[in-house]
């Protein structure tokens, strides 16, 4: 009896450990994918997730170009180039990276340029004359020395609206005339142009500010009024602008296939 007690103790052992070693967790791997599987249940385990690195904010278009210039061959492997800067807005841009292999298909975006500091957006207003006098002066691209442009046009018509002049307005809708009484006895008729066209500053100091037409008024009291009149097609040409001077500056690397400048 000992004998056979002894056999079957050692045939209940054997058994224990089959069910115990069944039972315990084991990894299987399934066409590059890995499961858990526990006696008959499975479960997927996801692979850890991949460090992404953070984004750089630049506040102008030289930063841009100085980090792409100096980390392009140092930073990106060849799987992440060319890098794409994208001139997605008139006041930033964007740099990212092709479809990374290796970190399931994921586009880096390792550089960002917004340009800072801008004034406004001049779309409607109307300012007093003390206003006028002061927002053309700062908030507008002047023509070169030497050179006039609308802004001095403007300037030069309120310039003759001192506080010891009367002024009369005839407006038409169309066409308006403003009439300035100097003194007692002179009286100067001058026609004021309906449509200006202005470059206020809205895109990044680098470049050349887009030019745009605005309706121009102005009022009894001295005040002007300003009206965008060119539906928005600046945001364009400040893409374009940006778009032109990356291209200029980061010549070398497009030559070299390494960047790609689009809108």
């Amino acid at each position: 009896m000992e004998i056979k007690n002894s056999f079957l103790a050692d045939a209940i052992a054997s058994l224990a450990d089959l069910g115990k070693k069944a039972a315990e967790p084991t990894f299987h791997e399934v066409n590059g994918r890995t499961f858990l599987v526990t006696g008959s249940d499975y479960t997927e385990v996801e692979p850890p997730e991949l460090a992404k690195p953070g984004m750089y904010i630049t506040r102008s278009l030289n930063a841009l170009v100085v980090l792409v210039k100096t980390e392009v061959d140092t930073l990106f492997g060849n799987d992440a180039l060319p890098l794409y800067v994208s001139c997605n807005s008139y006041d930033s841009v964007k740099v990212f990276t092709r479809p990374i292999a290796d970190a399931d298909l994921y586009r880096w975006t390792p550089y960002t340029a917004n340009a800072s500091d801008l004034p406004p957006l001049v779309e409607d207003v109307r300012w007093s004359f003390d206003e006028a006098m002061i927002k053309l002066r700062s908030m507008f691209q002047r023509a070169p020395e030497g050179e006039k442009n609308d802004v001095d046009y403007i300037l030069d018509l309120l310039s003759h609206m001192s506080f010891d002049q009367s002024v009369k307005s005839d407006d038409n809708g169309i066409t308006q005339t403003v009439q300035v009484r100097k003194g007692v006895s002179f009286v100067e008729n001058k026609a004021v142009r309906p449509i200006v066209t202005l470059a206020p500053y809205r895109t990044f100091q680098e470049v050349e500010q887009p030019e745009s037409e605005f309706v121009f008024r102005v009022y009894d009291d001295r005040s002007i009024s300003l009206t965008a009149a060119d539906g928005g097609m600046w945001k364009l040409a400040a893409r374009d602008a940006v778009k032109c001077y990356l291209e200029t500056a980061l010549c070398d690397e497009i030559a070299a296939g390494k960047v790609n400048v689009t809108l």
